[in-house]
């Protein structure tokens, strides 16, 4: 079985650094995630962010962490909070031959148990 490997990135104050890629934000780590994504890097990666040598977040997969946001309760407290705007799909290899003689081609089942039994069929034949 074949392992991920975990990005590391470096975390310093308003600035998270990985791969080449540097983020500045308030949330320097989700935003990395993002440009992460965006140059081509596998959504399902996780990432683990240090200050100097110490763990400081772990984020399961940089898909996940770029679908997040920070937002502040009316406490002032911060909270994680789904981004909708930024919804990332796993990447997937095109299949014209498979789109067209599907059974579930028809849009009505979209986003149904049944589209998603068949799309599993197509994947396993």
């Amino acid at each position: 079985m074949d392992q991920m490997i975990v990005i590391r990135a470096q975390l310093a104050g308003d600035i998270c650094i990985a791969l080449g890629i540097t983020a500045k934000s308030d949330s320097p780590v989700l935003a990395l995630c993002q440009k992460l994504i965006d140059a081509g890097h596998d959504p399902s990666a996780p990432l683990e962010a240090y200050r100097g040598d110490m763990l400081a977040v772990r984020v399961k997969s940089i898909g996940q962490g770029a679908q997040l946001k920070v937002d502040v309760a009316p406490t002032g407290r911060p909270f994680f909070k789904r981004n909708k705007s930024k919804v990332i799909a796993p990447p997937i290899r095109p299949n014209l031959e498979a789109a067209e003689t599907a059974p579930c081609r028809k849009r009505e089942s979209w986003g149904t148990l049944e589209s998603v039994l068949c799309l599993q069929s197509l994947v396993d034949d």
